[in-house]
């Protein structure tokens, strides 16, 4: 499985989604002093409103000894909130915006932050730009999210500045700019923000507005993965399970995966399934697979819900279940994940979990044979070599061989062999026959 890599899609966009949401667990503006529990409470109960609002934040975390508890929190950022206090605005709006010890109401919140962005307290200016944005309890206006990203920036707020530079990087509503972008993520990244430090690792990773660089790339992810940031974490372990830029290191890999994985990230649960599957960094350990990838595939995570199908499918670790394959293929399938399709164009060709219904196998494996898999290529043109569901044609069967066969698919390559060995479909040529059946029989 390792070696095929198939679950990674390295996807920019995915990783740089702007719509960053924090629930209310932001921490402290950094000029807060550190005061004592007792302190804290004795000032808010004496009505001080920010330690009324320092004590809600404990009460939302569980921190120093407070055991978590958001009515409570909620309950006291309302009061702070009530003498027009600007974080506990803020906060209150987290509250309502997430349902933290209240029912959701996102107008609320839209309402609270502006009450504090009027006033410009840079947490909410950048809230009220994330509703903006996404259109979050109020009309969707990404020229007033620019403007109010460009507000809580200039007080040099990390997350709107990060913001910002992933309108520049992907050309929200300005002209894109890449320099720009990694200049902002540099900003907030060196405020240690840990988005804008995976951002700023992606930009070195893949070259965007900074000459590319592997090293400078680890470094960034390593510093966001260290602060819990769970897409550096997986990113990092990919690193780590690849070998890529430093040496392999599967038990490193692990250990990332793992720490993502614990945080429901989908992606990091599915690669730590595969560790568990393969022993690769760990004891192998199929259940342990099987719950990883189980955790990821509920989250409708493709590649997991395929590797989970194809668990059942092959009765790898649990009994053998076609029913269930064809559960776990199917939503994989219809978000157009390749190995899942084919899987599934099997299960409908051989009736395993499904009435046998060969125009649903061949729309099935066109599907990813069209995405250049090569398992549906050479089974897509098996059908039309051998007249099956289809009238045969063998031409449109070597169309289909050849991908296969050049991505050194072994069943492709006899298959093609045997057309050009026959004149198939094609000009009849020994030695390129010749030259195909070795090049299979080499792959034993």
């Amino acid at each position: 499985m390792k070696e095929e890599q198939k679950e990674f899609e390295k996807n920019f966009g995915e990783a740089a989604t702007v719509a960053y949401c924090n629930p209310m667990l932001l921490q402290v503006l950094k000029n807060q002093q550190q005061i004592t529990l007792e302190k804290l409470a004795e000032d808010a109960a004496n009505g001080d409103l920010q330690a009324i609002s320092e004590l809600a934040v404990r009460y939302s975390r569980g921190t120093d000894g407070i055991p978590q508890d958001l009515n409570r929190a909620f309950t006291l950022f309302a009061q702070a909130a009530e003498e027009n206090y600007p974080p506990a605005l803020y906060y209150l709006g987290q509250c309502y915006e997430n349902g933290l010890g209240i029912s959701s109401d996102e107008e609320k919140a839209v309402q609270l932050f502006e009450a504090a962005a009027d006033v410009g307290y840079p947490p909410a200016v950048c809230a009220l730009g994330l509703c903006y944005e996404t259109g979050t309890g109020i009309q969707e206006d990404k020229n007033q999210a620019l403007s109010l990203y460009q507000q809580a920036a200039e007080a040099e707020y990390p997350p709107a500045q990060c913001n910002l530079g992933v309108f520049y990087l992907n050309g929200i509503v300005v002209d894109a700019d890449t320099a720009e972008a990694v200049s902002l993520f540099m900003l907030a990244a060196e405020q240690d923000y840990p988005r804008a430090q995976f951002l700023l690792g992606e930009c070195y990773d893949g070259g965007y507005g900074v000459e590319k660089s592997v090293p400078q790339a680890i470094a960034w992810y390593r510093k966001a993965a260290e602060q819990g940031y769970p897409l550096a974490q997986w990113h990092l372990g990919y690193l780590y399970y690849t070998g890529t830029g430093m040496e392999e290191n599967n038990a490193e890999a692990v250990h990332w995966f793992a720490l993502a994985a614990e945080q429901n990230y989908p992606r990091a649960q599915c690669f730590l399934g595969e560790c568990y599957e393969g022993g690769y960094g760990v004891e192998k350990s199929l259940p342990q697979a099987i719950a990883w990838y189980r955790k990821a595939a509920e989250q409708n995570y493709p590649p997991a819900q395929c590797n989970l199908g194809y668990l059942y499918y092959t009765g790898t670790g649990v009994a053998e279940d076609n029913d269930e394959a064809v559960r776990w293929f199917t939503p994989a399938a219809e978000q157009n994940h390749p190995r899942a399709q084919c899987f599934l164009g099997m299960c409908y060709e051989l009736g395993y979990g499904v009435e046998i219904d060969v125009p649903q196998a061949i729309a099935w494996y066109r599907k990813a044979a069209e995405q250049n898999y090569p398992p549906a290529q050479c089974n897509l043109g098996n059908l039309y070599y051998t007249g099956t569901g289809v009238a045969e044609n063998n031409a449109e069967a070597v169309r289909w061989f050849t991908p296969a066969a050049e991505q050194n698919h072994p069943r492709a390559q006899v298959l093609l062999g045997e057309c050009y060995e026959a004149g198939y479909g094609v000009e009849k040529d020994l030695p390129h026959a010749i030259e195909l059946y070795r090049k299979a029989a080499e792959q034993n």
